[in-house]
């Protein structure tokens, strides 16, 4: 990658097929800055390496949107994207959408851990 910290969507979608280990430290924290369709994507794809890194990616964008009150995206761009996840019609994603919904419903339902250091994922993957 050229700028590790501001890589473009060529570059993630190549690091997502690859093996490669994560190229930085908080790479995750650099990702999830953006609220990428291609996210949504490689978490759809059984073929994807990456995939169980990216859903921890799509819970941390919602958990830390919900933490910040919406400082780091709008409510509104998160509830777009969600839609956009939601069009995507893949099962893989339908958890989280549920978890997502639930937690802007109930923003006091907030765990760190579990939103934004990635256990909600740990936890279904066991």
């Amino acid at each position: 990658m050229k700028d590790i910290a501001n890589p473009v969507d060529d570059e993630v979608r190549e690091w997502a097929y690859s093996d490669a280990f994560e190229p930085m430290q908080d790479f995750d924290l650099i990702l999830a800055a953006e609220l990428r369709p291609s996210y949504l994507e490689f978490v759809a794809d059984q073929n994807c390496p990456k995939r169980t890194y990216f859903l921890k990616v799509l819970y941390l964008i919602i958990g830390d949107a919900v933490r910040t009150n919406y400082h780091t995206n709008t409510q509104d761009e998160i509830s777009s994207y969600l839609g956009k996840a939601e069009r995507a019609q893949a099962t893989e994603l339908n958890s989280w959408l549920d978890r997502s919904r639930d937690l802007m419903r109930h923003p006091e339902k907030f765990d760190y851990d579990q939103w934004c250091a990635g256990g909600l994922v740990d936890d279904s993957q066991t």
